[in-house]
């Protein structure tokens, strides 16, 4: 009979989810913080043949007899494959809603057919800056033939949400290297795709720091098992992410250095101290000659911690004159609020703690608001490093059965309860408009478009953001549409935009549902 309820809410609650409309969820079930709460609620008592009061006594007493190993794979690898379904759900809803702007996801998506042009690392979402005076991001070299292969922006699209879930693979690898009780491996799994800062990326599209968490989760893994080729393989991979990888990258060897050692001691600390060694390097080559070389005349970088310095040194130097300060703000910094959502777990292994606590120093004393919040997609390089202390700590000798299991259900219950959920939007009613005021502009032509349409309008080779340039140089097509996000303009500079074309004797207007083209007469 268990099987068959449990059948009945998988079916109930899977199948709208990943295929159903705009929630993906029952109805009956939108009074919670999170909806998908019940899919945790029901779907593991429901499995075991005992009562569930039984059941939770066993959980709680003898935690390794509530689950198999062969059903812990079974769960495992269901739950990855339904969360992966999920969140490409959300992800394609997000591109036909108009969600997807040129703001970031574009200018990675551009920098590869800029490339095969011959425009190294440009995009016309920032402008035609060269990518590489911003980040340093060589990872993009290893998508290069796969993107050029696609040749869509769908491609970034769907591998966001693929690698939130492939960063579960390394996760539940650690799981079963720490981890004794099935059970628990099991909703640790659960907690990593509920967790907030995990979510939260998925409405602000593709970014290139997504690789860090499962590069991060790897690290942590090939560093458990010891495994030192392959830890330096992954490790030079999570310093190609971005130029601040090779920060959180020393601070994991460092703190894995000074962490209590097993044998064989001369092996680890050759491996670990060279792999330092090469992140410092990287970090001085990122930061003296491929950041500064690329950057053009209209780039002057993000310059985050300006009020302390304009050199690593300087800011530095600068910290450790103003450490109370400085103190202040790293404890009043968002990175502890992720922590939380973990209970703090990973400040109790100097392997996880020493990078979090990197991290924590970075984002706390940045000058913008939402870095030092850890909002938007910022989280990433710290998550890997929430869930390796998590692990570590679950497989602590010192902790009874009881306060395992209370400790991992109290952490799927704070991300459930207290976390993010995931958002269903509404796909655009008019994007077959869109698709036919698209269609009317010659696209070999020089089009002028409001950012929200640059991912759709697969790659043109001479596209620009909507600006005050775009007038005065009197282009051949202009795409706006009003109703509909602005950027990189105002509300009332569309409106404007709008009015001058349409009195401009030398542009003819066609509406496709409020979606305006301004085409060139006889362009």
């Amino acid at each position: 009979m268990s099987k068959v309820l449990n059948l009945f809410f998988i079916l109930s609650m899977g199948i709208p989810a990943i295929f159903g409309g705009l929630q993906g969820y029952p109805s009956f079930l939108s009074n919670f913080r999170n909806p998908l709460i019940i899919f945790t609620i029901l779907f593991f008592p429901l499995w075991s043949m005992n009562p569930a009061r039984e059941w939770l006594q066993t959980f709680f007493e003898k935690p390794t007899d509530c689950l198999s190993d062969k059903k812990e794979k079974v769960f495992v690898f269901w739950i990855v494959i339904f969360f992966c379904l999920v969140y490409l759900k959300v992800a394609f809803l997000n591109y036909f809603s108009f969600q997807v702007s040129a703001n970031d996801f574009s200018v990675y998506d551009y920098l590869i057919p800029e490339t095969a042009w011959g425009r190294f690392m440009q995009s016309p979402a920032c402008s035609y800056c060269n990518h590489f005076g911003v980040h340093s991001t060589p990872i993009l070299f290893l998508l290069y033939p796969v993107h050029r292969f696609f040749n869509s922006p769908l491609f970034f699209i769907c591998l966001h949400p693929i690698v939130l879930a492939l960063g579960s693979v390394p996760l539940i690898a650690l799981t079963r290297l720490r981890i004794l009780a099935p059970v628990h491996r099991v909703l640790v799994v659960i907690s990593y795709f509920f967790f907030a800062p995990l979510i939260t990326t998925l409405d602000y599209n593709f970014h290139i720091e997504i690789f860090y968490i499962p590069l991060g989760l790897s690290l942590i893994y090939f560093l458990e098992k010891q495994s030192w080729l392959k830890f330096a393989i992954i490790f030079l991979l999570y310093l190609a992410v971005k130029e601040d990888g090779a920060i959180y990258a020393s601070a994991l060897a460092g703190g894995a250095l000074m962490s209590k050692m097993e044998r064989p001691y001369k092996t680890k600390i050759i491996w670990l101290t060279s792999l330092i060694v090469i992140a410092s390097l990287t970090f001085w080559l990122n930061s003296r000659v491929i950041l500064p070389r690329n950057r053009g005349p209209l780039e002057e970088g993000v310059k985050f911690w300006s009020k302390y310095g304009n050199t690593p040194i300087e800011i530095l130097d600068s910290f450790l004159r103003n450490w109370g300060e400085i103190l202040g703000l790293i404890v009043n910094g968002g990175w502890l609020k992720i922590l939380g959502l973990v209970l703090w777990t990973p400040l109790f292994f100097l392997g996880t703690a020493l990078p979090s606590l990197v991290f924590g120093l970075i984002h706390s004393t940045a000058n913008a608001v939402q870095v030092q919040k850890v909002d938007l997609y910022y989280a990433c390089p710290l998550i890997p490093f929430c869930f390796g202390g998590l692990i570590i700590f679950l497989s602590k000798n010192s902790l009874t059965k009881k306060t395992r299991s209370a400790l991992v259900s109290g952490i799927v219950v704070l991300n459930l309860f207290f976390g993010e959920y995931l958002t269903f939007s509404q796909p655009n009613p008019k994007y077959k408009d869109f698709t036919a005021a698209s269609q009317a502009m010659d696209l070999t032509k020089k089009i002028c478009s409001q950012g929200v349409f640059v991912p759709h309008l697969n790659y043109i080779h001479d596209l620009n953001l909507l600006s005050q340039r775009c007038l005065e140089n009197k282009v051949d097509y202009f795409l706006i549409n009003e109703k509909l996000n602005p950027y990189p303009l105002r509300n009332s500079d569309v409106s404007n935009f709008i009015n001058l074309l349409s009195s401009d004797s030398e542009y003819e207007k066609l509406d496709f549902g409020g979606f305006l083209v301004f085409r060139k007469k006889n362009p």
